[in-house]
C-alpha cells in the first residue's frame, strides 16, 4: 500500500494503531525517518496489541539508530520494548548491538549471555526489524568478550562462528575478527 493510501486511512481514523504503524512504515520506506518515529510512537501510545507495539519500539528506535548520535534514546525504546515483552529475542539483540557499538563492552556481553537463553531463530515480526536469529547474540557476545578480557572465548566463539550460515556482513566480520584476533 502507497503512502497515499494510509494517509487517507489515516485521515478517517487517527488514533488506529495499525494504520498509524504502516504510515510510519511507509514514511521509513522513503527515508523520513523522523515523521515515520512519530507514527510508531502514535501506534504504542494508541494501541492495544502488545506485539504490533513491540515492533513500533524497535523501528521507532531503528528510526533513530539511522538518525546517529541518539544511543541513550535508542538504549530507552528499547528497554521499554523488553520491559512489554520481556520473553521476545528481537529487542534484546538490538540492545545488544547498540551496547557493543556504543563500546559498553560488559554490558553488551551480558546482555548477549542472557537474551541467548530464550533466544529463537525466528523473529515474529512484520518487518525486517535486523535479527539474525540466536547466532546474532553468539556474534555480539564474541566481539564483547574480547574487550572485556576473554580472549579465549572470544576466539572460540569466533571459530564456532565460521561454518555457520550467517549473512555476508557478519561472515566478513567473523573472518576479520579471527584473522586481527589471533595474529
Amino acid at each position: 500500500m502507497t503512502l497515499q493510501y494510509w494517509l487517507q486511512k489515516y485521515i478517517k481514523d487517527p488514533k488506529n494503531q495499525a494504520i498509524n504503524f504502516n504510515l510510519g512504515w511507509s514514511y521509513e520506506q522513503q527515508g523520513q525517518t523522523a515523521s515515520a518515529a512519530g507514527f510508531y510512537l502514535r501506534s504504542t501510545e494508541f494501541g492495544h496489541d502488545k506485539n504490533l507495539q513491540y515492533e513500533a519500539l524497535m523501528r521507532m528506535a531503528l528510526c533513530f539508530e539511522k538518525q546517529g548520535n541518539r544511543i541513550f534514546t535508542i538504549k530507552g525504546i528499547l528497554l521499554r520494548a523488553i520491559s512489554l515483552l520481556p520473553k521476545r529475542p528481537e529487542a534484546y539483540f538490538l540492545l545488544t548491538r547498540i551496547y557493543e557499538r556504543n563500546k559498553d563492552w560488559q554490558e553488551g556481553y551480558t546482555m548477549a549471555v542472557v537474551a541467548h537463553e530464550f533466544a529463537t531463530d525466528n523473529p515474529n515480526t512484520t518487518t525486517d526489524v535486523e535479527y539474525p536469529g540466536k547466532l546474532g547474540f553468539t556474534f555480539e557476545k564474541a566481539v564483547c568478550a574480547w574487550w572485556v578480557g576473554l580472549w579465549n572465548e572470544s576466539i572460540d566463539l569466533f571459530k564456532e562462528l565460521k561454518d555457520q550460515d550467517l549473512p555476508e556482513m557478519y561472515k566478513t566480520a567473523i573472518d576479520n575478527n579471527l584473522n586481527n584476533l589471533q595474529s
